[in-house]
């Protein structure tokens, strides 16, 4: 579940130092941030890659359902820019950081399984 999201690196650090909604893993790389709704962004120079935590996926259960962005879409931080639907419940995925959709992960909108078998490496929802 991917979504890359295009923006300058200084701005993005910008934002997690002003925001306080992010917190760094410390099983993770310390370029890794996670949103109070269990987002994650891991930084890779002036790229943010975008997906949900393990515990947002294993609240949902079974995901049946990925909506994702467009390339070329346009996010603020906290904008909704995809949609998880599970047995249980839909839920919106926010957007940790604004910038622009470069690129996403359209193996989870066909199987998407792999959202629940690994979260944090094949489910990148997009990159910002």
């Amino acid at each position: 579940m991917c979504i890359l999201l295009g923006r300058s690196a200084s701005l993005i650090s910008k934002a997690f130092q002003l925001s306080r909604t992010f917190t760094a893993s410390h099983k993770l790389t310390s370029n890794v941030y996670y949103t109070k709704k269990h987002e994650w962004i891991k930084v890779d120079g002036d790229v943010g890659i975008v997906g949900i935590s393990e515990y947002a996926e294993q609240k949902l259960g079974d995901i049946v359902y990925v909506e994702l962005p467009v390339v070329g879409d346009t996010f603020s931080v906290n904008d909704q820019c995809a949609v998880v639907e599970s047995v249980k419940a839909v839920s919106e995925i926010y957007s940790p950081a604004s910038g622009t959709i470069l690129e996403v992960n359209n193996d989870v909108t066909k199987n998407t399984k792999i959202i629940n078998k690994s979260p944090l490496d094949e489910v990148r929802v997009s990159r910002q």
